[in-house]
Order: C-alpha cells, then sequence, then structure tokens
C-alpha cells in the first residue's frame, strides 16, 4: 500500500508574479485575463460588435486621414464576399461597402484565413488629398505577383496604367512594393503619381528566393522574408544608398500565403515545422512551449499573426473549422508565452487587431476611460471592438456571451517535474467569483485527460477525492466564466509523493 513520505506545496500565480524565476511551474498560463493594477488577473476586456458582415474578414487595416473633412482614424475591411468597407469607429457600421476590381474574387480566398499586407502613402498635400491604402494578399494568384489595391477598390497602377504588383510595404521616406525577385518604389509623398515607377527597382539577394513578406524596422532599416532564407534591406532607395544583409535564417512557411507580423521593434515569422522565428537584434526561435499546439492546423493560410497594441503581445491565431479556435499570446515585455484569448463563440478566431484612433464612437471626443485608444478586432464575420465597460463578447447584435477565464499551470512547467507518482490532495483558489477546479493528467505523452475535481466560490479549498489520478505529470486548471468580480489571485496546490 502507498504511503506518503512527503507533502508539495505549489503556489501559481501569486498575485501575476512568479515565485522563483528559475521555476516554470511556478509561472501562470493565462486564458481570457490580464494582469489588474494590484497584480491580480482578470478578465480581459469585452468584445463589442460594430458589425456582423456574415462573410468573413479577410483584411482589417487602418489610417489617420489628415484631410480636412476626415480628420480621424478610419477603418478598412475587406470581406470573403469580397467587398470594401471604410469609416470610422462610428460610421464604418453603415458603409454599404464598395465591391473591388474584378480580379479579386469570393474564390481567392477559399474559405481560409488570409494574411494581407498593408502600406500607406500619401500626396504631396494630405490635407487636400486622402492617403492612399495599399494592399495585397500573398499567394492570391497562385504564383503570379500579388495584385495591389488601393482604399477606392481598384488596382494600384503607374502612371501609364500598368498594374502594380507585389506586397507593398513602407520603408523611411518611401512606399516599396516586393515583387518576387525585386524591389521597387517611390516617394511617400508620392504615392498617387506613379508616372516613372518602373525605373525605380533593384533586385533582391539570390540567396533568399522570392520575397513574400517585409516590414520595416527603424532607421531606414527592413527585413526581407524570402521563400529560402531573410535579409535585411538598409539605407534609402531615394538616395541610391540601398544594400542588402543576407541573414542566416529559415525561409518562411508557404502554402497559399506567408504568415508574418511586425511587433513594436521585433519581426516574428512562421517557418517550416511549422516553427515560429523572432528577428531583432538577432534570430530566435520562440515557438516553445506551444510547438505541439501549432502542428496538425493544416494550411499555413490557418495560421494568422498580428501586433495587439492593447496587450502589448504578439498574437498567432489559429483557425480550425467549427471550432475551438485559439489566439496564442507571446509579451513582448516578457519576452515568453503566456497564455491565449478565445471569442466566446469559439468557432470563430481572433484573427486580426488594429489601432482605431483615441476617438469615442461619437468621433466629436477623447476617449477619457481605460483603455483611452479603440482597438479594433476581427473575430471570424464580426467587426468588434475592446471595450473596459464589457464582461462578455457579443456575439450578434445585442446578445452579449461570457467568455471562459482561466489560470492554470503553466505547460512548459508540467513537463519539467519529476517522473515519480504523486497524488492531488487539495487546490486553494484565492481571489472572487465561482471556479471550477480540474486536473489534466497525461502519462507517457500524448493528450491529457481532464477531470473536474470541485468548485469553490473563491477564496476556498477544493479538496481533491483519494481517487483522484496519480500520474507522473499534471496542470491544475481553476477556470470561470467572465463577469463584474471575477478574480484570482493564484492557486495554491498541494500534493503528496507516493513511495512504497
Amino acid at each position: 500500500m502507498a504511503s506518503f513520505t512527503d507533502v508539495q506545496t505549489t503556489k501559481v500565480g501569486s498575485a501575476g508574479l512568479v515565485l522563483l524565476p528559475g521555476d516554470k511551474s511556478q509561472s501562470p498560463w493565462i486564458q481570457n485575463l490580464v494582469k489588474d493594477t494590484d497584480g491580480s488577473w482578470i478578465p480581459r476586456f469585452g468584445l463589442k460588435l460594430i458589425k456582423d458582415y456574415s462573410a468573413r474578414i479577410a483584411m482589417l487595416g487602418s489610417a489617420y486621414q489628415p484631410k480636412s473633412g476626415i480628420q480621424r482614424h478610419v477603418l478598412y475591411v475587406v470581406t470573403e464576399e469580397p467587398k470594401l468597407y471604410k469609416g470610422s469607429l462610428n460610421t464604418i457600421a453603415s458603409d454599404t461597402g464598395t465591391t473591388p476590381h474584378a480580379s479579386l474574387t469570393s474564390g481567392d480566398f477559399s474559405n481560409e484565413q488570409k494574411n494581407a499586407s498593408v502600406a500607406v502613402g500619401t500626396s504631396d498635400n494630405p490635407t487636400a488629398t486622402e492617403k492612399r491604402v495599399c494592399f495585397s494578399w500573398q499567394g492570391i494568384g497562385g504564383f503570379a505577383d500579388a495584385q495591389i489595391y488601393d482604399q477606392t477598390g481598384g488596382k494600384v497602377q503607374t502612371g501609364g496604367g500598368a498594374d502594380v504588383k507585389g506586397i507593398p510595404f513602407a520603408h523611411g521616406n518611401t512606399l516599396c512594393f516586393l515583387q518576387k525577385a525585386t524591389i521597387a518604389w517611390t516617394a511617400y509623398g508620392n504615392a498617387y503619381d506613379l508616372t516613372d515607377f518602373d525605373s525605380f527597382y533593384t533586385y533582391l539577394p539570390p540567396e533568399i528566393g522570392e520575397g513574400v513578406g517585409a516590414f520595416y524596422w527603424q532607421e531606414d532599416v527592413s527585413y526581407i522574408i524570402g521563400t529560402t532564407g531573410a535579409a535585411i534591406m538598409q539605407g534609402s532607395p531615394l538616395e541610391q544608398s540601398l544594400r542588402f544583409r543576407v541573414l542566416t535564417a529559415p525561409p518562411a512557411a508557404l502554402g497559399s500565403a506567408a504568415c508574418f507580423a511586425r511587433c513594436r521593434d521585433r519581426l516574428f515569422y512562421l517557418a517550416p515545422g511549422p516553427s515560429i522565428f523572432l528577428v531583432g537584434g538577432g534570430l530566435q526561435r520562440v515557438d516553445q512551449p506551444i510547438f505541439s499546439l501549432l502542428k496538425g492546423n493544416g494550411d499555413v493560410s490557418n495560421y494568422q499573426m498580428f501586433y495587439d497594441p492593447l496587450i502589448d503581445c504578439l498574437c498567432v491565431a489559429i483557425y480550425v473549422s467549427g471550432g475551438p479556435c485559439y489566439t496564442y499570446l507571446y509579451s513582448l515585455a516578457e519576452n515568453k508565452w503566456i497564455g491565449l484569448y478565445s471569442h466566446a463563440d469559439n468557432t470563430r478566431c481572433i484573427g486580426k487587431a488594429v489601432n482605431a484612433g483615441g476617438l469615442t464612437n461619437s468621433d466629436i471626443a477623447y476617449r477619457n476611460r481605460s483603455p483611452f485608444a479603440t482597438v479594433a478586432v476581427a473575430a471570424g464575420d464580426l467587426l468588434e471592438y475592446y471595450d473596459s465597460e464589457t464582461y462578455g463578447d457579443d456575439t450578434a447584435a445585442a446578445t452579449n456571451t461570457a467568455f471562459p477565464v482561466a489560470l492554470e499551470t503553466a505547460p512548459e512547467g508540467a513537463e519539467e517535474f519529476p517522473f515519480i507518482d504523486k497524488q492531488l490532495l487539495d487546490v486553494y483558489v484565492d481571489g472572487t467569483g465561482d471556479w471550477t477546479v480540474k486536473v489534466k493528467t497525461r502519462d507517457g505523452g500524448g493528450s491529457y485527460t481532464t477531470t473536474t475535481i470541485g468548485t469553490v466560490t473563491a477564496p476556498g479549498w477544493v479538496h481533491a477525492s483519494s481517487s483522484s489520478p496519480v500520474y507522473k505529470e499534471r496542470i491544475v486548471r481553476a477556470e470561470a466564466a467572465s463577469a463584474s468580480g471575477v478574480r484570482i489571485k493564484s492557486m495554491t496546490i498541494r500534493e503528496a509523493i507516493l513511495g512504497g
């Protein structure tokens, strides 16, 4: 008969801090939670509906328009119909939309998520002419150069009427277009006048293959992602000082689209494996511990990467037909994966986010409460925004639904526990609200088996029964439904080491 030889106590997520920095088992893994000012965890801001398009959102962009009569942030949405919608937070819901150029069809999207590249140029008088918002999708058109469209829904063309193709991106004082083996450019303030555009181009280094993505970093430095590698582009094309430095880096993962995101001064991209690499002051692989969660999700077009400025995280969204869909969060401040977000309707994927400016819904007053700026979000076919006074997500007009919130032991910690038999004794949930405590167990790898231990109105204990599973690996999870007043500071886990 087994006997208790020792009792271990682990405190997870204590006020959002790691008790022992070297012990990952004491780091929390969160779902739909954010830190409050006292360090405890509360539900993230809810998502308030702007418009249900009844067709998945294939592109979400924003730009501040200084033109007289606009002078505000404008959102740009392209749905899979396809149709282009634009307007401020206050007006976009009433926009009836524009049918883009006939070269863009619903078949181009193939019921997958697509990664649109968006870049903004301007005229020589931006207060008289609105900024030009250029966008394209790498992979649409097969192996041909991507078609580029602007905020009118029409194609971007040269002064001679030829189509401009490629991936648009800003670089210093230029608006650039990545075209397979070349990069073409025009002056940033010359976005509407491309008369001599064809004469301004250079070739990419052959070592990186054909270009599939590019992001401006800082001080006339951009990163170019290719089919066989990556390179740094430095200097100013207008001053004829452009040069390239090839990086020792893996290529981008390619399917019908490439997957990458610029987050502040760092660039992340999806490489074969799938794996995730960080470029910025060096090259680093950063997909642990979520590597196993990335596999088995079909085409790379099922992946989205984007930067969420509200939580300062790289977000990796994986679309799964029929759900559940999760968006994994890499904290730029903590340089680690901290958890995930999910929509209240988990068949919808939180797949895109942009800054929509500091004005309220009225467009005439600045937002004077948290978060002080508006972040618009694409969740499947819904255009929504984070609202600090909403404790659930709108799944339809006037239908607000609670989303699951949870804190659990970090997944990378579970696999590092000693290979000894343990039995869960009890769990103390410190916080407020009604929480359900579960244990996820496995032996020898593979999928976890989830067992409900009990429920508690926090703060309080949940005592495990004597028949609770005994395994070499375990993750303890406390979960609740989002609501005003729900809060969790930490879990205290007591378990016995079993000996003969």
